[in-house]
């Protein structure tokens, strides 16, 4: 990542001058200090000079404004920290801070991303009250204001007892949240709620983001990034009329019950938070700004602000995946009887390999006894020995290396976490390439410490990691880049046993999952049918929306292992379909958002080398036209290659139905595709020689 020139005032200079620090909103000059204007401890502008950040001290917490295009939005919010060795954000004597401006102009480097380049501009001021006290970090981007603590209480741990952030919203602000049950146990699979702050006091929380709609159409969205050995943040109602949402978070396990069950169960808790180092970094917590819904759909702040890797990783490699759990074996006319068998994996195995499909999961029931919750003491012998595996799976790793097709094993998340050094060595001595981890459920620090541990140590095993059951991401696929994938989504498997997963839902996580980084939400169901007609089968499930809204996800969601949830027999029958979704790339090296609105509908464009791919989708039961404006995004003086997949208008079509052109395109030109109720399409545009 190359910066720009850190620039740093003098403590002397600011304790003399009794002053506040003012990041310039020019870009060409560096930072400057100037007398203060108000009773501003500190203020920082974005490089834009359209965000700006305040920060003010009271007698128990911190206050921090977020102005917006010079509008306050967000006005004295609260924020602290208390901790068994003090209360960080209290107010110090203003005598005392060392406050500091920098400022970063460059790009991050992403491996595997919506982009493979990241601008990284942003205005940064820091205020230090010194050993023993602490720091705390504002930093502005023309796109987001985030704020970081930073403790300085010694060499020895402490724990950490709470952590303020309250929002002064109006009641009846429009709010899109992630309503959850509660903070002891969560898959994170739940819809997106509309409500207002008045109406957060009839439920128990939201899991982040949560979307703020302001009346002047701007929407804020609140998210968090780089939480290493701490909990996730969620949201609850506020306890004061002035501040009513806060942010409330899990406390630390203290005991867990497991009866034979997938997860255990946490029945009693401590009354901290976290037990941590006393000198820290703290999470970033980010307000996210868009004027426009279609700005959230490029957003990366969570990876900007996320701890960079370390080491090398140019082994880890993305791309799509067959799967067999969400189709139920689903294979018809095959000598053998498909099921929990080598003969099935090999199948999977050929459709890949013939394909150009890199990966093939095998799922749950490969390890008896460890996917059924019977992880006690004195039986892990038998489970990680021969006898635990169902079946031949080094035979068949060997069978998929020797077509070049890579094996992802299934695992329990207490498998992992009670053996992990056996774990990783079984999954080593099969020769698998990846494991996807699952059941985890929660975001308290010891679930958060857990995520963290596991990618590390599937990093030291070169193994990518996907994991399902399991909080949204916060910035460790940043950190260890092998970690490629979350669930933490309401994703097609529902579509097995319910009726949430609609077409308005679907475009809803492009504006607010997908805020928080790579979804598993494993698309490319091919049993398509409209809301109105759709019926949950658990064995030859279907999906809501057109075949088009379907082939849509492949390029509007990112997740670098995608799955292809439907069976080989399947994409078979539909060899066109099957062709564009198997070549879609799964990361990018640009993203470039075009049209949408939360829940309506969205379209983005997103390139890979030099073919560029659109997807737009529709989630609502009318009719929509989309303007393809390809100078948003095509470089001038070009003639493309384009193939189209849309939605058949034809009277009386079925959902399955759909239409594909192939034509020439010349940059600069706007195309108008059209999409039925619940539609979609995707374009594919390759350089003409």
């Amino acid at each position: 990542m190359a910066k720009g020139m850190i620039r740093k005032m003098g403590a002397a200079l600011a304790a003399a001058l009794g002053i506040s620090a003012v990041i310039c909103a020019c870009s060409s000059k560096p930072p400057e200090v100037v007398r203060p204007i108000d009773t501003a401890l500190a203020r920082v502008l974005s490089p834009d000079g359209k965000i700006e950040g305040v920060l003010e001290q009271s007698n128990d917490a911190l206050l921090l404004t977020l102005k917006v295009d010079g509008n306050t939005v967000l006005d004295k919010c609260k924020i602290a920290l208390d901790t068994s060795l003090g209360k960080i954000g209290s107010k110090i004597d203003l005598s005392s801070p060392k406050i500091s401006v920098s400022d970063a102009r460059g790009e991050i480097s992403v491996p595997l991303g919506i982009r493979s380049k990241s601008p990284d501009n942003y205005n940064s001021v820091s205020v230090d009250f010194g050993a023993g006290a602490y720091e705390i970090v504002m930093r502005a981007y023309n796109d987001a204001l985030a704020y970081r603590f930073i403790s300085k209480l010694g060499n020895g741990n402490m724990k950490v007892l709470k952590e303020t952030l309250e929002l002064p919203v109006p009641e009846s602000l429009d709010l899109i949240a992630h309503i959850e049950r509660g903070l002891k146990s969560s898959s994170f699979e739940c819809p997106h709620t509309r409500i207002t702050p008045k109406g957060m006091k009839k439920v128990k929380n939201a899991s982040l983001p949560i979307l703020m709609r302001f009346p002047d159409g701007k929407t804020v969205a609140v998210l968090e990034s780089d939480v290493s050995d701490y909990p996730g943040m969620r949201i609850a109602a506020g306890d004061d009329e002035n501040y009513p949402l806060k942010a409330i978070f899990a406390k630390y396990p203290k005991k867990f019950v497991n009866k034979k069950v997938y997860i255990p169960k946490v029945v009693e808790v401590n009354d901290w938070l976290v037990d941590t180092k006393a000198n820290r970094e703290f999470p970033w917590r980010a307000f996210v700004v868009s004027r426009d819904d279609s700005e959230l759909a490029g957003n990366d702040t969570v990876y900007k602000l996320a701890r960079p890797s370390q080491g090398d990783y140019s082994w880890v490699k993305g791309g799509m995946c067959s799967w067999e759990w969400w189709n139920a074996f689903g294979l018809k006319n095959t000598p053998f009887k498909p099921g929990l068998n080598i003969e099935t994996y090999k199948r999977y195995v050929d459709f890949a390999s013939k394909n150009g499909i890199p990966y093939v999961l095998v799922d749950a029931g490969w390890l008896t006894g460890a996917d059924v919750g019977e992880m006690k003491e004195g039986v892990h012998e038998a489970i990680f020995g021969d006898k635990g595996l169902a079946f031949d799976v080094k035979a068949l790793v060997d069978y998929a290396h020797s077509k070049n097709v890579k094996i992802v094993l299934w695992l329990l998340s207490q498998t992992a976490d009670m053996y992990p050094g056996q774990t990783f060595a079984l999954v080593k001595k099969l020769g698998a390439d990846g494991v996807k981890i699952d059941f985890c459920d929660r975001d308290d620090a010891a679930a958060m410490n857990f995520y963290e541990k596991t990618a590390k140590l599937a990093a030291e095993n070169k193994l990518i990691l996907d994991f399902h059951g399991c909080a949204k991401p916060s910035g460790l696929q940043r950190t260890y880049p092998n970690l490629i994938n979350f669930e933490g989504v309401l994703g097609n498997e529902y579509n097995k046993w319910s009726k949430k997963v609609t077409p308005s839902h679907n475009v809803d996580l492009i504006f607010t999952r997908m805020l928080c980084g790579p979804m598993d939400y494993t698309p490319g169901g091919m049993k398509n049918s409209f809301s109105k007609d759709f019926k949950a089968v658990r064995t030859d499930p279907e999906v809501m929306g057109t075949r088009c809204h379907e082939m849509s996800k492949f390029v509007l969601y990112y997740g670098p292992l995608q799955m292809m949830c439907d069976s080989p027999d399947a994409y078979e029958a539909c060899p066109e379909v099957l062709k564009f979704i198997s070549s879609c790339p799964t990361s990018w090296d640009e993203t470039v958002p075009l049209e949408g609105k939360i829940g309506e509908y969205a379209s983005i464009a997103r390139k890979s080398g030099d073919t560029w791919y659109v997807g737009g989708m529709n989630g609502t039961e009318s009719a929509r036209g989309f303007k393809v404006d390809s100078s948003k995004f095509l470089p001038p003086d070009g003639t493309y290659s384009a193939e189209l997949f849309r939605d058949s208008e034809k009277p009386g079509a079925k959902a399955t139905d759909y239409v594909r052109e192939v034509f020439d395109v010349k940059s600069g030109d706007i195309l108008d595709v059209k999409t039925i109720g619940e539609g979609g399409f995707v374009l594919k545009l390759s350089p003409k020689k």
